[in-house]
């Protein structure tokens, strides 16, 4: 069954892209008698220092919704997206005496993917009962976890005590995965100021759906040689054009001016679908209850919980340009 062509939702979360961004794209391009300079005059070395403004950048526009000492994390590496970052980070743990790494149940499936590929051990932890596996965070390990949360789109109220209940162990380091931040409406901050985080991903595909463009990058206190490269092989159109989304829109200009879409498509896929739909704190996503979808075995990314995580944007993008009756 073609779920997306059936229904306009999906599994796996994909990238809207919003009207204000192509222009933007188009008025970058339009300029390009500015955006050539950027790629002359390779021997002064002029390029080696693009990123720093683009991580400052970065740097702004979150402040809204990231409260954190940036100067604990004195590595910065520009990546292609958040996917390049974490593949990176997994590599260089791989090859630590300590090869496990921990996900929640439901999580971004990127973590396991590439660890497993590195044959490191993966744990899995039930988020709900993270307090009962104290024998697992003894042995160790880096644990991978994103916020706001990829398990059901929403910004995790528990963060901060699991980072408190983690920090009594002595060998477990964090990387947290920001991708959706952009992508809410409410106002909320996320505390990183845990010793025990260790990196800090980031990606504007979600929060702007530019993602080809691969504008992304990472933050850590420990330098990771993979990555050194990366002050050379960058991407520094989009880089940016990066840049230029962030300083035209503030973190909460989408999901601000799309909620009401969202509340459309959401209306039209419970009458299409005949499902009760829960909303998400994240634009693109919404959690769909298990009992009142005859196809969850479609969708399910975790089966213990008793609602389905999808992603909205084949409908949300129709009714943006207009696509579907959704009145």
């Amino acid at each position: 069954m073609d779920i997306i062509e059936e229904f306009g939702i999906s599994k796996t979360v994909y990238s809207l892209c919003f009207p204000e961004t192509k222009q933007v794209l188009e008025s970058l391009w339009s300029k390009s008698e500015g955006l050539h300079g950027m790629y002359s005059e390779t021997w002064t070395k002029k390029q080696d220092n693009y990123h720093l403004t683009f991580a400052e950048a970065f740097k702004e526009w979150s402040k809204p919704n990231l409260t954190v000492n940036w100067d604990d994390f004195p590595f910065f590496y520009p990546t292609n997206g958040a996917s390049e970052a974490i593949r990176e980070q997994l590599a260089y743990l791989s090859t630590k005496e300590n090869k496990r790494i921990f996900v929640f149940e439901g999580e971004y499936e990127g973590y396991e993917a590439v660890a497993s590929a590195l044959n490191m051990v993966v744990v899995k932890i039930n988020r709900e009962k993270y307090t009962e596996y104290s024998k697992e965070f003894e042995q160790g390990g880096s644990f991978f976890i994103s916020q706001p949360s990829s398990i059901d789109g929403n910004v995790w109220s528990e963060f901060n005590s699991f980072m408190s209940h983690l920090s009594v162990y002595d060998n477990v380091a964090v990387y947290i995965d920001t991708v959706y931040v952009g992508c809410i409406d409410k106002e909320y901050s996320i505390y990183l100021d845990f010793e025990i985080i260790k990196g800090v991903f980031f990606s504007l595909s979600k929060a702007f759906g530019v993602y080809y463009h691969r504008i992304g990058g990472v933050f850590l206190k420990e330098a990771n040689p993979l990555l050194y490269g990366n002050m050379w092989f960058k991407n520094v159109f989009s880089m940016r054009y990066g840049e230029e989304l962030m300083k035209q829109f503030n973190v909460y200009y989408f999901p601000k001016k799309y909620n009401e879409q969202k509340l459309k498509a959401i209306k039209y896929l419970e009458s299409t679908m005949n499902v009760k739909i829960i909303n998400s704190d994240a634009l693109l996503l919404t959690t769909i209850v298990k009992e009142s979808f005859e196809h969850e075995q479609f969708l399910t990314r975790n089966k213990d919980s008793k609602e389905i995580r999808v992603c909205i944007t084949p409908t949300l993008e129709k009714i943006i340009n207009k696509d579907v009756n959704h009145e």
